[in-house]
């Protein structure tokens, strides 16, 4: 039914933060470094832990704080999308990083409801209690609205949409990314950015080799179907055991 989820608190509570514009989870963080021109949009499960370590040298040591986790030491320098945009100019160079929608979904799906505990409290929110397999995961993703999604399983289409209209961003693929941090490197380089480290691989979770179904494979359709488009990814075959 048309609107049948302003039943649910939790979703009339997102919903009406984002109209009274208190909150608006499509509105992708900024992590800008105004003195060198250059920013990064976060994408979580797509290298954001690495990215964020390796740009830590030009993070000042009041900005990083005592914690030891990275994005709690960088939460405070965030700047929501929607007012970045506004004073970024051709001057800048703004990049981020997207990943396979297949494969960022599992990895997600893994991280933050099968080895988390306790179970990640957006999930929670959402009616996700207890550990789930993929699918009925997916079937639970595709019954929320997407711009009610946590960040970790919104479309990353929906999440760039202010930066993509901005004609500012270069996108790069997590796929290619041992090559590509080079070329990012070198751009940040040249704007005086010359301490950027080498990216590790942190915050990995474990898998196994990433296999659908065709039924998880028509929610993925449904779920990222633009993301698939837009970005550059083609939807996996289905597993033939």
């Amino acid at each position: 039914m048309p609107f049948g989820w302003l039943k649910t608190p939790q979703l009339l509570e997102i919903w009406f933060n984002r109209a009274i514009g208190k909150r608006d989870l499509t509105d992708a963080p900024v992590l800008a470094f105004d003195e060198y021109k250059v920013a990064y949009l976060p994408m979580p499960k797509a290298a954001n832990t690495s990215i964020r370590t390796a740009l830590l040298p030009y993070l000042s040591v009041e900005d990083q704080g005592h914690s030891k986790d990275i994005h709690n030491r960088t939460r405070s320098l965030l700047e929501p999308s929607s007012s970045f945009f506004k004073r970024a100019n051709s001057d800048w160079y703004v990049f981020t990083v997207v990943r396979d929608p297949s494969s960022r979904a599992k990895s997600a799906w893994r991280n933050k409801l099968i080895e988390r505990d306790p179970i990640f409290v957006p999930l929670q929110r959402m009616g996700i209690k207890e550990r789930i397999e993929f699918e009925p995961f997916l079937r639970k993703c595709s019954a929320w609205p997407q711009w009610a999604l946590n960040d970790h399983f919104m479309p990353q289409t929906m999440l760039l949409d202010r930066a993509s209209k901005s004609g500012l961003l270069n996108v790069f693929h997590f796929e290619n990314l041992s090559d590509d941090w080079l070329v990012i490197k070198s751009e940040l380089a040249k704007r005086g950015m010359t301490e950027v480290a080498d990216l590790k691989k942190l915050n990995t979770t474990a898998k196994a080799a990433d296999q659908f179904t065709v039924a998880e494979l028509d929610l993925l359709a449904d779920l990222y179907g633009t993301d698939f488009k837009e970005l550059g990814y083609d939807l996996p075959q289905a597993s033939k055991t």
